[in-house]
């Protein structure tokens, strides 16, 4: 009968850490992404919502 080969711990470990490792890496990369879309998509909904009021003020004659 042939054995499995399994996994050592000391694998397991190594390959939890390079994981670790590129977490720790590309989470703040995504991270900031996500803040600059979600500061993009204000001030587009402000410039919006100004609009509005200059055409409110204009069809009202202030």
């Amino acid at each position: 009968m042939k054995k499995k080969k399994a996994f050592t711990l000391v694998e397991v470990l190594i390959v939890l850490v390079v994981i670790g490792a590129l977490m720790v890496v590309l989470i703040p990369g995504i991270v900031n992404k996500s803040q600059e879309a979600n500061k993009q998509s204000t001030e587009i909904s402000n410039h919006i919502q100004e609009g509005y009021a200059e055409y409110s003020n204009f069809k009202d004659g202030k």
